[in-house]
């Protein structure tokens, strides 16, 4: 007996949660160094939209949820870094003197100051329920349906 196969597309990202809104205090403010570490805000997309987009070429959406909050045994995906933040006095101590002996090659102290700014913010995000740093999306291709591709995607592997 024959079985159709089926293509099965998973991602796991960066979302943000619920209705995103640029003009929002909350959002601008509460989470600053989002746009950092994506370039720009504007092209951050919520877990819905993500999943508008699949449906919208023609996939079928098996499963959808946030990683980061299905476990109640871990607590917040943010406890971790928030506990990495509450000692990073210690590292920014360290990276200034090495940096002031000039012992540190050149743009790493601007590279470790935006880590540190963005986990932050990071941990901001999470603390508001704003972001979510693994938002799983599983779709499946129907049998027999042709998918459209991305422009990007043309030239393959």
């Amino acid at each position: 007996m024959a079985t159709a196969s089926r293509c099965v597309c998973v991602d796991q990202d960066e979302a943000v949660v619920g209705e995103m809104d640029l003009e929002s205090p909350a959002f601008t403010s509460g989470v600053p160094g989002l746009p950092v570490l994506h370039g720009d805000a504007q092209e951050m997309r919520t877990w819905k939209e993500a999943e508008d987009a699949g449906k919208k070429v023609g996939f079928e959406l098996v499963n959808s949820i946030d990683l980061a909050v299905s476990s109640s045994v871990c607590g917040p995906w943010y406890n971790r870094l928030w506990l990495v933040l509450k000692t990073v006095w210690i590292n920014c101590t360290i990276v200034n003197t090495l940096h002031f002996l000039g012992l540190m090659p050149h743009g790493m102290k601007p590279v470790h100051d935006m880590l540190v700014y963005v986990a932050k913010s990071l941990v901001r995000g999470g603390e508001t329920g704003i972001f979510t740093p693994m938002h799983m999306l599983v779709f499946r291709k129907p049998a027999g349906k042709n998918v459209p591709r991305s422009p990007s995607a043309k030239g393959g592997l």
